[in-house]
């Protein structure tokens, strides 16, 4: 009995020594996955960021288009910027547009500007009094030392030209007359022949055409008849502009003008009445009157069933 019961012992602490090895044998084992898994996680995590950092690093590739507009005596410069959006280039808007004279140099910068959301920026020259009005300029505009773009610029060359306006009456007939003139080799202005232009009403969000596109005879005139049933502010006030679009010779020119030839708007007042449509600010004194008094009655009788309940829950512990 005593050897058997020496045997159960040894096997007993055989199986819990064997136990305790096989144990020990698995966190090790386990331990050491976790370390290579940590050291390949720091390896990806090394290679992720490499490489995200390489991506971010390179920047994004911006087109840019740059147009002048000669308006009334002020030169417009327009510049637009489109980047690549998911294979497609937008308009974008924030970048810092420079617009330059004759060359990209500081000493020839006219100033800058920032792109909207249709990813224009805008310089206005004014012409009126500068000697070299009636010469060809050259403007740049460019982007540079952008942190998520590539540099980009852009050129344009703006010949001078002349447009006037003169709108006159002629017994019931409205006339809008136009001229178009340019210079010639010699510096003088000369009539510009075959140009087409179209006349415009200005409006609140953009130009009502309001004749047919006709084209400049050999003195550069036009004569076109002014519709009358054109509506104007509320004193019949209409800005006519005359505008020519991509020619060859002066590119883009404008020229507007102001006259009372158009029917007066007659402001409605119809949501400022106070009637029961209106809105709450102007909702009719007799209505604001009676919802006032009603609701002062309602809380008033729940405040009186409050006092009631307070005052017979006192009798209540007086008795």
């Amino acid at each position: 009995m005593i050897y058997i019961h020496h045997i159960i012992k040894y096997s007993q602490t055989r199986s819990y020594f064997l136990a305790v090895l096989f144990f020990g044998l698995c966190t090790s084992a386990y331990c050491q996955t976790g370390d290579e898994s940590s050291k390949q996680e720091v390896k990806k995590d090394s290679t992720t960021t490499d490489t995200t950092t390489s991506a971010s690093s390179e920047k994004k590739e911006l087109k840019m288009s740059l147009e002048v507009f000669k308006i009334n005596h002020d030169l417009k410069l327009v510049a637009r910027v489109r980047s690549k959006v998911e294979a497609k280039f937008q308009n974008t808007a924030g970048v810092e547009i420079s617009f330059y004279k004759d060359e990209i140099k500081l000493e020839n910068l006219l100033g800058k500007g920032i792109s909207n959301h249709k990813g224009e920026a805008y310089w206005i020259i004014p012409l009126q009094g500068r000697i070299d009005s009636l010469t060809s300029l050259v403007f740049y505009s460019s982007v540079k030392d952008h942190s998520d773009y590539e540099d980009v610029e852009e050129t344009i060359t703006f010949n001078p030209s002349r447009m006037t306006i003169n709108l006159e009456q002629e017994d019931s007939v409205r006339l809008v007359k136009i001229f178009v003139g340019h210079p010639d080799e010699s510096g003088k202005m000369v009539p510009l022949a075959d140009a087409e232009c179209k006349v415009y009403v200005k409006r609140e969000f953009g130009l009502l055409e309001v004749t047919e596109a006709q084209t400049t005879d050999a003195d550069g005139n036009i004569s076109v008849e002014f519709p009358d049933d054109v509506h104007g502010d509320e004193a019949g006030n209409v800005t006519i502009v005359a505008k020519i679009a991509d020619n060859e010779s002066i590119g883009n020119a404008e020229v507007s003008s102001t006259i009372p030839w158009g029917i007066p708007t007659t402001v409605d007042d119809f949501y400022s009445q106070r009637e029961l449509w209106s809105a709450r600010a102007n909702s009719p004194i007799s209505l604001i009157i009676i919802v006032n008094a009603a609701l002062l009655l309602i809380w008033g009788f729940i405040a009186f069933i409050f006092l009631e309940i307070i005052r017979i829950n006192k009798l209540g512990k007086t008795n």
